[in-house]
């Protein structure tokens, strides 16, 4: 079924000047990239399961691609392969032969064998993942943390400051489409 967005990019177009960028170059740049989405012949787009591969009979959830949508990232709970309990997988899409690889679990730092840690955001140059996780006795309910992903694998999770971060579930957050 084909899906109609004329009404949705009305209401962007009426809103348009309240999503002024508050860092110059002070336009509307986000704005317009999202009109600019609902304009491309690909809006139309099929939704279709993912390969078993991919989509097992495990629970997997939180998918999110990165910003040219080839690389994904997603959280297994107790899926094959993993550490223990909810780890963080990502499978990359090859646009030449059209299928996703086989997903891999991210190794330590970014999952740990009794923790549970699970993907929210990745940065849109591809250098961050925004992710929440029990690292420590201090997140009995989970954190949020931020790791960098370096040449040679990952980095150090880094606690979000006190004030963001809780005692109790902490589990959502992204990035802005300019980090």
């Amino acid at each position: 079924r084909k899906k109609d967005w004329t009404h949705a990019e009305e209401v962007l177009l009426k809103y348009r000047p309240l999503f002024i960028n508050h860092e110059p170059p002070h336009d509307t740049t986000a704005i317009d990239s999202i009109i600019n989405i609902l304009h491309r012949p690909w809006r139309d787009l099929i939704i279709e399961k993912l390969p078993p591969h991919v989509n097992t009979n495990a629970d997997e959830y939180l998918p999110r691609l990165d910003l040219d949508g080839t690389t994904m990232y997603f959280t297994g709970d107790n899926r094959q392969g993993g550490l223990g309990g909810e780890d963080v997988f990502r499978t990359k899409f090859n646009t030449h032969t059209g299928k996703w690889s086989n997903p891999l679990c991210l190794p330590k730092p970014v999952n740990t064998k009794n923790g549970n840690e699970g993907a929210l955001a990745i940065s849109p140059d591809g250098s961050t993942l925004l992710v929440y996780g029990t690292y420590s006795d201090k997140d009995a309910r989970g954190n949020l943390y931020t790791i960098e992903k370096y040449p040679g694998g990952w980095g150090k999770p880094t606690p979000l400051p006190d004030i963001i971060n809780s005692e109790d579930f902490d589990a959502g957050g992204f990035f802005t489409y300019d980090g």
